[in-house]
């Protein structure tokens, strides 16, 4: 749901509670495994910084500034991945492995 739960009004808060509570369970186990996993990590900014950020984002057109970082940390990760590999003459799957293996432990 796009709208946060606390914003919506009474009837429309029951309406998804009742929903919620109405789901099969095999159903709602099918739902949540083609859901996207996010890891809750937490960078913590300084407040004028935020506030920049989230000046771009209204700039870019984004709804959040959230939004806007993940994309250039994905962009970000694709060119330093792209570098790595030119570099080490590896597979993106090697190198998908070892990267891995660096931040599992």
């Amino acid at each position: 749901m796009r709208k946060k739960f606390g914003k919506l009004d009474k009837a429309q808060q029951a309406k998804v509670e009742r929903a919620y509570h109405e789901i099969d369970p095999c159903a709602f186990d099918e739902i949540m495994s083609k859901a996207k996993k996010f890891a809750p990590e937490v960078v913590r900014l300084p407040g004028n910084m935020v506030e920049v950020l989230k000046a771009l984002a209204r700039l870019q057109g984004e709804r959040e500034y959230q939004t806007m970082i993940r994309r250039w940390i994905a962009e970000r990760l694709r060119q330093e991945a792209r570098l790595a590999r030119q570099l080490t003459k590896i597979s993106a799957k090697g190198l998908a492995s070892v990267l891995r293996g660096r931040t599992s432990g």
